[in-house]
């Protein structure tokens, strides 16, 4: 029964963190309850049970004290829908995506069961951004309800845990061939949806497990080299298609600069300027209040500085944008150091990989997968005695995936 609830914790987990974009697919209407709400029920009540099963690190100190000092801006927020939206979701279901790691993902089976649940929603979007015209357009898809930029990132997911799994050293060479043929297909789908941002950071993701994770420490430089020629020859392939997207894609990598970065460049600089002159942060949402982007707000007064840690100075003010900083960077570490196994090394291709998109795009809500791989990272400890080793445990440095 408790494997059975781990399994579909990690499962719900999973989907959480791109319900947003997935109940906005087609195909997707026939589910009666909004699927956001659902897959957080059930992550909520798996956790719940297996609360009283499982000894809780004294370590989700670190994130219930960040939600803490989320709190302080939280008396100044916007009073407009988004100011609402994004203060409710940061204190329900970004809360709890940090969290239920400390439930769901601290065994083997959990971690691989998590992460094959978002290679399977990555297949997914790719076949039907495909069959929606994600070739012929360089909105990614002909989709009206949701943001290409989300399709590519949850692509973009599923590529990094396929190259990553692919390279491990007790891969059979038939699982290898599958995963990066599958590998291949996504970033072809990247590449034509025009987005730059889930390219580089698929790219960062991928790059930070092999020089990094001390799993690939006996075979570093062939893996990185590897690595590098399988994405270079993905890369042409997918250039080759002559979409127009590929082509923005490719105008990016060598300098030139469009309408998209010039507006980003304006954002971040207000923001900053904004960040100075209020060392006690605007309060959630109110960055527009206090710039000069009026034509990029939209309706409903959603704009922000598409950066994390410079939305945690603006509207956070200096204390909270420190405190998140540090937060991430000893994450950032600690899940390093884990990266031991084939499992937790893609875990850290994750975290470059969404930190990348959470420092160019989105706001604080939008990168749920980020705060799982952060929230894993202190949700495991490593065990190296003799006498754990054999317990299944994610963060043991001799498990490996068959």
């Amino acid at each position: 029964m408790l494997r059975f609830l781990s399994s579909m914790g990690a499962i719900a987990l999973a989907v959480l963190t791109y319900s947003g974009q997935m109940k906005s697919l087609p195909y997707m209407g026939w589910i009666p309850i909004d699927l956001t709400v659902l897959t957080a029920a059930i992550v909520v009540g798996c956790s719940a049970i297996l609360f009283f099963f499982k000894t809780i690190q004294p370590s989700i100190s670190a994130p219930l004290g960040l939600w803490a000092c989320f709190l302080i801006p939280a008396f100044t927020v916007a009073t407009n829908g988004y100011g609402t939206q994004k203060l409710l979701t940061l204190f329900t279901f970004t809360l709890i995506t940090v969290i239920a790691p400390f439930f769901l993902l601290q065994t083997e089976r959990q971690g691989v069961t998590f992460l094959g649940t978002l290679v399977v929603l990555s297949c997914f979007v790719g076949v039907t951004s495909f069959q929606n015209g994600a070739l012929d357009s360089l909105t990614g898809s002909t989709f009206d309800d949701i943001n290409p930029i989300s399709l590519s990132r949850m692509m973009g997911t599923g590529l990094v845990i396929l190259v990553i799994f692919a390279f491990a050293r007790d891969r059979r060479m038939l699982w290898r061939v599958l995963m990066l043929v599958m590998a291949c297909g996504l970033l072809v789908v990247i590449f034509a949806s025009g987005r730059r941002g889930p390219v580089l950071a698929v790219i960062v993701g991928i790059t930070v497990a092999f020089a990094f994770a001390p799993a690939f420490s006996r075979h570093r430089i062939r893996t990185i080299l590897s690595g590098l020629v399988a994405l270079a020859i993905a890369g042409r392939f997918a250039i080759s298609s002559g979409s127009a997207g590929s082509e923005r894609v490719l105008s990016f990598f060598v300098g030139e600069e469009d309408a998209s970065t010039t507006a980003r460049e304006q954002i971040w600089n207000q923001a900053i300027d904004i960040a100075k002159s209020n060392p006690f942060g605007v309060g959630w949402a109110s960055f527009p209040q206090h710039s000069d982007l009026g034509t990029m707000v939209s309706d409903s007064g959603r704009m922000y500085p598409h950066n994390i840690f410079l939305e945690g100075f603006v509207e956070g003010g200096w204390l909270v944008g420190s405190i998140l900083l540090v937060f991430v960077v000893l994450a950032s570490l600690r899940l390093r150091r884990l990266a031991t196994t084939q499992t937790l090394s893609v875990f850290l291709g994750i975290l470059g990989f969404t930190l990348t998109n959470a420092m160019v795009s989105g706001d604080i809500n939008d990168q749920k997968l980020m705060w799982v791989a952060l929230g894993l990272a202190f949700a495991l400890r490593r065990e190296t005695s003799e006498s754990t080793q054999r317990t299944g445990k994610l963060g043991q440095k001799t498990i490996a995936i068959n």
